[in-house]
């Protein structure tokens, strides 16, 4: 199984590449653009990404609850969402410490 990382715009990125660890890692931004044009982009990305060697997709985008909804119903693998807007369904206040265990448990 392969993962994929969306996280919002706002989230230091820096942080979030030490993190991972230097695990394969795919990166890709996708934060401009209406819903329709940031899932279309993530879910062909998404589908490349099935086909690589790497093993983590971390895609930045605009942190729109439906952008990752959509995604994770279509999507075969494991997605997690990550985002400091308050009011999101996938806010986190810690989404560094949540990246590094989630990788120090992912195989």
């Amino acid at each position: 199984m392969k993962l994929v990382i969306l996280i919002d715009n706002k989230i230091n990125l820096e942080q979030v590449l030490n993190a991972l660890g230097g695990r394969k890692t795919l990166f890709i931004t996708t934060e401009k653009g209406d819903i329709c044009h940031q899932y279309e982009f993530l879910i062909n990305m998404v589908e490349n990404f099935e086909k690589s060697d790497e093993e983590i997709l971390l895609a930045v985008f605009s942190g729109k609850d439906s952008v990752a909804r959509m995604l994770g119903d279509e999507c075969p693998n494991m997605i997690v969402t990550l985002t400091t807007n308050e009011n999101s369904e996938y806010y986190n206040a810690s989404p560094i410490i949540t990246i590094e265990e989630l990788i120090s448990n992912f195989r």
